[in-house]
Formats: C-alpha cells, structure tokens, sequence
C-alpha cells in the first residue's frame, strides 16, 4: 500500500527558494516521519515546524505576512486545522519539543508570538473544529 508523502525534516535550510519563478523546492529526503502515524498527523508535523521555523528566523513585523503566504502556498484548511488545535492546545513539553526543531527561536519568543499565529490561522478561516 503507498502511503501518503511528508518530508519528516523541515526547515528553511531544507528549502530551496528561486526568487524569479517565486516558487520554492523541499531538499534533503533522508529523515521520514514514523510509519505508524497518520498522514494528517505527519503533514501537521510538517506544516508546524516550518511555521516555526518561519517565526523564529523572521522579524515579528515580517512573518505574519510570510505566514499567509506559506499558508495559503499549502492551501489544506484540513491540516492547518490539526496545526491550529496542537497550538491552542500545547502544553509547556510540547513547546520544548518545538522549541528542540527551531533552534533559532526561544521559549519567550515562542509564547509570544502563538496569540499572533492563532490569529493569522483563524483570520484565513482555520479553527480546530
């Protein structure tokens, strides 16, 4: 049985980006999320990470808008909704969890900055519901 793709290792150092064509390209295939998770789980996983990855790199002004675009570039209400419930409903091990894939950012920027995710996710139509 073929199961859905994820890529298990996002971050921006795993993304190709060509500002002429706009358009961007997932490097580094090695690492694969496990088997036994479900693919809406496994492309949540994706999806999060990158967001994170994306505020932890990017100026507070900048990344809200940056934030759309990558949302609106995977364009899956369904995922996005798994994301936005992992964000209203994390507890402090799993923001350490988060914080372990984004070495950039810090707990303080983190809880900071997940009111202004919720937002951008609920402004574009995404609830946990």
């Amino acid at each position: 049985m073929r199961r859905a793709w994820s890529h298990g290792d996002p971050h921006l150092g795993n993304v190709l980006y060509d500002p002429v064509s706009q358009q961007a390209r997932l490097l580094d295939f090695e690492t694969q999320h496990e088997r036994c998770r479900p693919a809406e789980w496994r492309h949540a996983d994706d999806l999060l990470t990158l967001m994170l990855e994306l505020i932890s790199r990017t100026a507070a002004e900048t990344w809200p808008a940056l934030l759309g675009a990558l949302l609106g570039g995977y364009d899956s209400k369904r995922i996005a909704g798994e994301v936005h419930r992992r964000l209203c409903s994390s507890s402090a091990s799993e923001r350490l969890l988060w914080l372990s894939r984004s070495p950039e950012s810090t707990l303080s920027k983190l809880k900071a900055s997940l009111p202004r995710v919720i937002g951008v996710l609920e402004a574009r139509g995404v609830n946990s519901r």
